[in-house]
């Protein structure tokens, strides 16, 4: 037989097994495309859910199901709570009804003949299984398909899976939306099981805060009380106590002021009231004035909840706060909230707690530095320009956070400023729904409901790398590259389906600005090495000479414009978001965001990604010396600030891989928090009001950080027993707490001190018996303030 002959036998058999493919896959899933949504149009809630269904499949598909409240011929897809489906359909044998518990629901999908079923155990069950199955639906153009024999009949683990959405100006997109985008928002979080959306309000019924928002904030929360009413959400409220209620007037003021909010609203489940952060009334007179509260809420609705966290409080206050609940055992309290700075675990609350009360979380899944769960190790080139509020998803460490915080807890309500940490929302609900559930998975299903099936893996897969471009040196990652090139693909391969698509455009600019601060950080450390190799030559050339070449390779910048076309994608990104979401990208018009680190990361563009702006400070100094040799001294300062000289060591603190003698630290899995372990903290350098930048030393403007009134540790080994040592520290932070270092545990090297100002360098002998037999450990104790910061340590061997 000719090779040709074989060659067409070969491909008629790939076609028929392509076409059998083809046909085998079709035959395992169910054509809904033509199916009817049957619902009873009895109860609010089953009445939305099932509109829900039907808008979002829409959305995704262009396919546009009928909806009836009676029996159909044909396909359908029957939804309702369990004992209340429209007559005439049952579920099969074998095919079980949702667990009974609140929340839990049943999907089951038979053969073509079959219907396929949602059921819930309440309405809000229904709603969350209409939610399970629109992320199992393969959903395309003009085609609605669902797998044949598909099961899942779940409950949730955690009772409370919520998020604040507050309508405030702190917020860097939630103060532009409209009531629409408030019920899109809700939808998508329904789709993994949020069952709690937490508001921020003024009491003052004419009160608009900041330049953006459209709305004052009474009216837009009053009537998302009624949205959400309408979706079976419970529906709570952070609202803290700002008024001294020692004053009888002054009480009694706040109570009128909060029965006016609570009768204009259509839902209160819960109020929460942080005991600090903000709020500073002693436990003693918070609870008391709590019961008024309570009872002045239950007027309108007799089985809301009150909740209170002991966020900031001292000890006293504590012991305190425990000593009420546990004497008086208010009925009116629902639970307590554990949030960012509350003393001690959630465990270690939890069993302080009586077993009646509830206890929730407060999670920050918001912020990436100066928080409570900070990036581990963060690059300090994108701690200074992405900041606080870029675009943060965390799968892998959110997943850590998750699993570490809830135990002990009753659920969480997360704190959030924005939709940046879009990603970490849906997240934290589905893990709290199912703390087993593979981080993979939601990955996966974030990517089908919200880019479509046929890039799902991709998108859960470029979530997960643009965590990894934020693991270790920025500069070095090479991934970084590669996260940007499959994000462009995934836009590719959607044609214009994402074009407008706000979650793509956020995730497409995160991974073009860390290929921009890779690529311009790179070219600007090559310019600083020049700069600094000019330095170096000042003996040979003159300290003017060598700064006039230093000052040129530093300005190479600004001529050679490294990344300037990355940059321009990010400038016409930030329209698109504005418009898509309302993030507000830059305090300048049209964004006018609050401040540069409320999500403001194009005002970060330009930046120096080096020491450019602290060594045009020092050379001007210089030049204005009048003997040549001070200005050379001074130079030769810089040019060997890190080097700690024969037999010395200098740990940059605050830079991950800079700091090798630091010790305490955890694994991460284990102290996600950093409550027993020191981390990386940053300062932040850009004015908040003016957007000036501070010429500081990259060194100085990131420290090991020591929680709360945990010491910072540093260790020493190899040392010569017969030397005198002398230790130089940089005190900066943004704390400016009173510390004192001690040696070994019992030598004093420094007694209570303040951060200098201006910031230099201290010096002072270690008493030799420290170091006599070859170690030394170092000890940074707090006396006064809000914990232990230190940026450089060098430990210096004296010349005999």
């Amino acid at each position: 037989m000719s090779r040709r002959i074989l060659a067409i036998a070969a491909a008629l058999v790939g076609l028929a097994l392509a076409a059998f493919g083809a046909h085998a896959q079709k035959q395992s899933s169910l054509d809904l495309s033509q199916a009817v949504v049957v619902a009873p149009s009895a109860d609010p809630v089953v009445a939305t859910a099932a509109t829900m269904l039907r808008e979002e499949i829409e959305k995704r598909s262009g396919v546009k199901l009928r909806q009836s409240s009676t029996r159909v011929d044909g396909p359908a897809i029957v939804l309702g709570v369990e004992g209340t489906l429209v007559s005439g359909y049952a579920l099969a044998q074998g095919q079980a009804g949702p667990p009974k518990l609140a929340d839990g629901f049943a999907v089951h999908s038979g053969d073509a003949k079959s219907p396929v079923f949602v059921i819930g155990h309440d309405p809000r069950g229904a709603l969350f299984g209409v939610g399970r199955l629109i992320r199992m639906l393969d959903l395309k153009k003009d085609y609605v398909a669902l797998k044949n024999n598909a099961h899942v009949v779940t409950a949730p683990k955690y009772r409370v899976r919520g998020h604040q959405i507050g309508y405030r100006e702190a917020a860097n997109t939630y103060d532009l939306w409209t009531l629409d985008t408030y019920e899109q928002y809700i939808r998508d979080m329904a789709l993994f099981g949020t069952n709690t959306v937490e508001l921020i309000t003024s009491l003052d019924p004419a009160f608009k805060e900041g330049k953006v928002m459209q709305r004052n904030q009474w009216d837009m929360n009053v009537d998302l009380t009624k949205l959400l009413k309408k979706y079976g959400m419970d529906v709570c409220f952070w609202m803290p106590l700002d008024g001294d209620v020692r004053d009888p007037k002054v009480a009694q003021q706040e109570l009128d002021d909060r029965a006016k909010f609570f009768a204009a609203c259509a839902e209160i489940n819960d109020i929460m009231v942080p005991g600090g952060d903000p709020g500073r009334t002693h436990p003693q007179d918070l609870m008391p004035w709590l019961e008024k509260m309570a009872a002045v809420l239950h007027e309108r609705f007799p089985k809301a909840g009150v909740w209170v966290s002991n966020q900031k409080f001292s000890p006293e206050e504590n012991d305190a706060f425990f000593a009420y609940i546990r004497d008086k055992q208010p009925a009116w309290l629902r639970g307590i909230v554990h949030g960012p700075s509350t003393p001690g675990t959630v465990q270690e609350n939890r069993d302080r707690l009586p077993k009646q009360y509830m206890l929730r979380t407060y999670p920050d899944i918001t912020h990436s530095l100066r928080c409570q769960f900070p990036v581990p190790s963060w690059d300090r080139l994108f701690a200074q320009t992405l900041d606080r509020e870029a675009p943060n998803p965390r799968p892998q460490d959110e997943a850590v956070i998750a699993r570490v915080t809830s135990r002990g807890s009753d659920g969480f309500v997360s704190y959030s400023d924005g939709s940046q940490d879009d990603l970490n929302k849906m997240l934290w609900s589905a893990l709290a729904w199912d703390p087993d559930a593979k981080v993979e998975d939601i990955l996966e299903d974030y990517g089908r409901v919200f880019f479509g099936v046929d890039v799902a893996k991709d998108a859960g897969r470029g979530l997960q790398m643009l965590e990894d471009n934020w693991r270790g040196d920025a500069l070095r990652n090479r991934g970084i590259n590669k996260t940007l090139a499959l994000w462009e693909r995934v836009g590719a391969k959607s044609g214009e389906r994402l074009a407008d698509n706000w979650r793509y455009n956020m995730y497409l600019m995160r991974a073009i600005y860390d290929k921009y601060v890779r690529v311009r950080g790179t070219a600007e450390l090559s310019y600083e090495k020049e700069a600094y190799a000019a330095l170096k030559r000042a003996p040979k050339t003159g300290a003017v000479e060598a700064i006039k070449s230093a000052r040129a390779a530093l300005a190479k910048t600004d001529t050679e414009k490294p990344g300037v076309a990355l940059r321009q994608r990010l400038v016409n990104l930030g329209p698109k978001l504005l418009k898509e979401i309302g993030y507000q990208l830059s305090m300048d018009p049209p964004y006018l965001a609050k401040s540069p680190e409320r999500g403001a990361i194009l005002d970060k563009l330009d930046r120096p990604l080096n020491d450019r702006l602290w060594l045009e400070t020092q050379f001007t100094k210089i030049l204005a010396e009048k003997e040549s040799k001070t200005q050379l001294a001074q130079l030769n300062t810089i040019v060997n600030w890190e080097n700690p000289g024969a037999g010395g060591f200098y740990d940059d603190l605050g830079r991950a891989g800079h700091e090798p003698h630091l010790k305490g630290q955890l694994p991460y899995e284990q102290d996600p928090g950093f409550l027993r372990s020191p981390h990386d903290a940053y300062f932040r350098s850009m004015n908040n009001n003016t957007k000036e930048i501070e010429p500081l030393k990259y060194s100085w403007m990131d420290c090991s950080e020591a929680g709360e009134t945990t010491p910072l540790d540093l260790s020493y080994q190899g040392l010569d027993p017969k030397a005198q040592y002398r230790v130089r520290v940089t005190y900066y932070s943004r704390y400016r707490a009173e510390m004192k270092l001690v040696a070994d545990g019992k030598y004093e090297v420094h007694g209570p001190l303040k951060q200098p100002d201006p910031v230099w360098p201290v010096e002072y002998d270690v008493p030799k018996a420290a170091t006599a037999d070859g170690r030394l450990d170092l000890q940074w104790q707090l006396v006064s303030g809000r914990g232990v910061q230190v940026a450089e340590v060098w430990l210096l061997k004296k010349a005999l």
